[in-house]
């Protein structure tokens, strides 16, 4: 989840696969198609801070 403010994303990820962002849980649950192909870049993103500790992981 990313916050800034008011504002809120949360980035759904299924299996290193980014299915998508929403804005609240409701949306999240429904985001559920993976997209053709290995998004190598998505992935290194995501590695930092889900392995440092620093991401706030929500399980939908």
């Amino acid at each position: 989840m990313e916050r800034d403010g008011g504002w809120q994303q949360i980035h759904v990820i299924r299996h290193w696969h980014h299915l998508g962002s929403a804005a609240d849980v409701h949306a999240a649950r429904r985001l559920d198609t993976v997209a053709p192909g290995f998004d190598a870049h998505g992935y290194k993103i995501l590695c930092k801070p889900i392995l440092n500790g620093r991401a706030e992981i929500i399980l939908l």
